[in-house]
């Protein structure tokens, strides 16, 4: 408003006029300079102007509209286009995927031209001037392993997705384009890495995932991008960045509000922050329950036992995934080991019904223990194979010894030596199966062993399999299973053997030890178990100081999440190589992954015995560490209740995330081992709780009866003389 009263000047008339022009040209300069600052941000406030076709399911639907943003939605591609105002950003959503591809006429291109609308379309059928062809998956490998990942080719993503980061697309159908890699924003293809492609991308077999078209408005996924929450895309992280940029390129100029959801599957407590005072108890309690959810028991009582655990073969739409349905042996004594203890623990009494008919199916009821395995005059006599329905003639002594010490462990806790005649006669077969250095070949095939007889491995074996012979994968939990039967026994040679084995292999440590699948971290966690129990056996300073150079190795590769760190002795060189073999799940030393299937799991059980044996703080503080860390990653799914209280492989510490590189051609990232993985950590957590150890709770079985009955038959006295000394 202008003021009356103006100074002395001219007519006042005049002199109004001209002052309160130049106020009001002054006012519109200033709001002009104040919209240049404001509009913008206001833009970016704005919500985006979108048309969905989709159903209302659709995880990025779903996800908008729990954060208050809701676009119209309608079933088809076309009604949204027709619905959609001049320069909106339509969404053409798959349907029915993988069964069918979206089905997009030239109509509704035509529309979409005409309106100068921006469209985002999945698994198309059809693409204007380019060739659409049949939907296919993901490259497999051996034994059905999955080979290609997707990995991103631009710069769209900015700096939280760099060129050639990874992502994986569980389940993956795509519908193939020629469009080259430089001209995608993703694209799917075998590539070595473990965050990132490490060798950049093959010269063939690139396919394109996420691209936009080369000349329209159009952007274009192969695939179902859409379905990255129930298809449990991996990592957790990436996807934010691919939706935000995707929504970015829907509405330029507006900037979507940030996404945010629960995934189905994930950790069960932050990396940080207080837990619950019954932590342990609770995850020991959902650990064992796990059991009776997982699906994988053939029936309610375990009669016919567990199928072997979950794949990282193939997930499914709903995001389940696929079953390893062998019925290994290993795992029946772990599980059952782990349901003895958690019956004791919590009075279900059904635990225990189930643990025993486990381990009566491994003994008694199954094709694994029976047939020659029970012929006094066949060189397999006492040895159990390793798949329980099915009579492969293998044998694995530490898949033998694992179970062993899983029955008893379940002996113990049930109070029953129903099992010790069988138990012992098993591990007579594995000793006498066992070189006269100490060493035992990793596996013998029923060919081999009727060819050379016992004798010869008894005498003559040194050990060597496929050149794995320091290797404690294969070694460490037969010796361990020898010391804790000298200890009942006193049977001399169990000790003799096992301990000049042991010094052989520490003589040289560290660089004189070989590893299996390149894993370097698996023979140092699984070395602990047997070199605590050596110090139990035998109390010295020679012993004790081989458990300090492999405790301190432990402790040095624990990260401050408490975490074991994985290692390699040597590096993927190649693509070509990547999902080919059983391997690590880190590409190089420092990716921060960890490995519950190989170490982490036998690192739990090792420094808990170590620490038990020594009294050592330092062990027992590092124990204390990996268990606040097991107990923090456990699987919480209220959606996929079969996976809620397990453990996966792969565990990325930064990202807090189950992650890694998936090449392992049958037990990657996401993979759950009933008894490796499963069996170990809740067995340890049991014993933490009973406040006891493996070896003390077993330290009253009466095993030496048995191993008494069958040793001279099995072990004659004349095969105990050493071939110098006889006549």
């Amino acid at each position: 408003m202008c003021s009356e009263n103006a100074q002395p000047g001219p007519p006042r008339q005049e002199r109004g006029r001209d002052w309160c022009t130049g106020y009001r040209s002054s006012r519109l300069t200033l709001l002009a300079m104040l919209f240049a600052v404001i509009l913008p941000r206001l833009a970016s406030a704005v919500t985006p102007s979108l048309v969905f076709a989709c159903e209302s399911s659709n995880d990025v639907f779903q996800v908008l509209a729990a954060q208050g943003q809701h676009f119209p939605r309608h079933a088809t591609g076309l009604e949204a286009v027709n619905a959609a105002a001049e320069g909106d950003g339509v969404l053409i959503l798959a349907q029915d995927y993988p069964a069918k591809t979206t089905r997009l006429s030239d109509e509704i291109f035509a529309i979409a031209e005409r309106k100068k609308l921006r469209l985002y379309v999945e698994f198309p059928s059809t693409l204007p001037g380019l060739t659409v062809g049949a939907p296919r998956g993901h490259k497999r490998g051996p034994y059905g392993s999955n080979i290609d990942r997707e990995v991103v080719t631009s710069d769209a993503f900015g700096t939280v997705l760099r060129r050639s980061t990874l992502l994986m697309v569980h389940g993956c159908r795509f519908v193939p384009v020629p469009v080259p890699p430089t001209n995608s924003h993703i694209v799917a293809a075998q590539v070595a890495g473990y965050n990132n492609a490490t060798f950049g991308l093959p010269a063939k077999e690139v396919w394109p995932i996420l691209f936009q078209h080369p000349d329209r408005p159009v952007l274009v996924a192969t695939t179902k991008l859409s379905h990255f929450i129930t298809g449990r895309y991996a990592p957790t992280e990436a996807w934010e960045p691919v939706w935000l940029m995707i929504l970015r390129w829907l509405q330029p100029g507006i900037k979507p509000s940030r996404l945010t959801w629960t995934p189905m599957v994930r950790p069960a407590y932050s990396r940080a922050g207080a837990l619950p005072g019954d932590v342990e108890l609770q995850a020991l309690t959902r650990g064992i329950d796990w059991f009776g959810r997982s699906r994988l028991m053939i029936e309610p009582n375990g009669r016919k036992g567990f199928k072997e655990g979950y794949s990282s073969k193939e997930f499914f739409m709903d995001g389940s995934h696929a079953i390893s349905t062998q019925v290994r042996t290993d795992c029946h004594g772990e599980v059952a080991m782990s349901l003895a203890l958690g019956a004791a623990i919590t009075g279900n009494t059904a635990w225990g019904e189930v643990a025993t008919n486990l381990l009566e199916l491994i003994y008694r009821d199954s094709m694994a223990g029976r047939g020659p395995r029970l012929d006094p005059k066949h060189p397999a006599y006492g040895l159990v194979g390793g798949d329980l329905m099915v009579d492969s003639g293998v044998y694995y002594g530490d898949d033998s010894c694992r179970h062993l010490l899983g029955t008893v462990a379940a002996a113990a806790v049930l109070k029953t030596p129903r099992w010790d005649d069988r138990a012992a006669l098993e591990m007579l077969a594995n000793f006498r199966t066992t070189g006269p250095s100490g060493f035992r070949q990793a596996r013998i095939d029923e060919p081999e062993l009727v060819q050379k007889g016992w004798r010869w491995f008894w005498e003559k074996s040194d050990g060597h399999w496929g050149g794995q012979r320091l290797v404690p994968h294969y070694q460490a939990y037969p010796w361990a299973t020898m010391l804790w039967l000298y200890d009942k026994t006193r049977f001399e040679p169990l000790l003799r053997r096992t301990e000049q084995a042991i010094r052989t292999l520490m003589d040289a440590f560290p660089d004189g030890w070989g590893s299996e699948a390149t894993r370097h971290e698996t023979e140092r966690c699984r070395m602990l178990l047997p070199l605590a129990w050596l110090v139990r056996v035998e109390d010295t300073p020679e012993h004790r100081d081989w458990l300090r150079q492999i405790v301190r190795y432990v402790i040095a590769a624990q990260h401050a999440s408490g975490a074991i760190r994985q290692r390699v002795l040597r590096e993927t060189t190649a693509n070509s190589q990547y999902g080919t073999d059983e391997c690590a799940l880190i590409q190089a030393n420092g990716d921060p992954c960890c490995d519950l299937l190989y170490a982490v799991n036998f690192a739990f059980i090792g420094l808990h015995e170590a620490a038990s044996a020594t009294g050592d703080p330092e062990i027992l503080q590092a124990e204390n560490r990996l268990a606040d860390f097991l107990v923090r990653i456990q699987i919480r799914s209220e959606a996929r209740p079969e996976l809620d209280g397990a453990w996966y492989r792969g565990f990325d510490f930064e990202k807090w995330d189950y992650w890694g590189s998936d090449g392992d051609v049958g037990w990657g990232v996401w993979c759950i081992e009933t008894g490796w993985t499963q069996g170990w950590i809740t067995s340890t957590l049991a014993l933490r709780h009973l406040k006891t150890s493996l070896w003390d709770l077993t330290a009253a079985s009466r095993i030496a009866g048995p191993f008494a009955k069958h040793r001279p038959g099995l072990l004659p006295d004349d095969a105990l003389v050493t071939p110098e000394k006889r006549p």
